[in-house]
């Protein structure tokens, strides 16, 4: 299973409702994440990265999405 999809599984109970504070307690358990962050802060569109993202690993971006639906 996917670890990002692990880890808000396994923190959703304790993941404050302030998405700021939320993404810095993500990026905090998970430093792989950063460089997304930066592209995200330098002006990239988050929709299509991770829509690339997903196709570069293989994955149909509208099946992984329907799981949380």
């Amino acid at each position: 299973m996917n670890q990002l999809y692990q880890q808000l599984n396994q923190n959703k109970v304790s993941l404050p409702l302030n998405p700021q504070v939320a993404i810095n307690k993500l990026l905090q358990n998970n430093p792989k994440l950063k460089p997304y962050m930066d592209m995200i802060r330098g002006g990239a569109n988050p929709k299509q990265m991770f829509y690339n993202l997903a196709r570069e690993k293989g994955v149909d971006p509208e099946s992984f999405l329907a799981q949380f639906r």
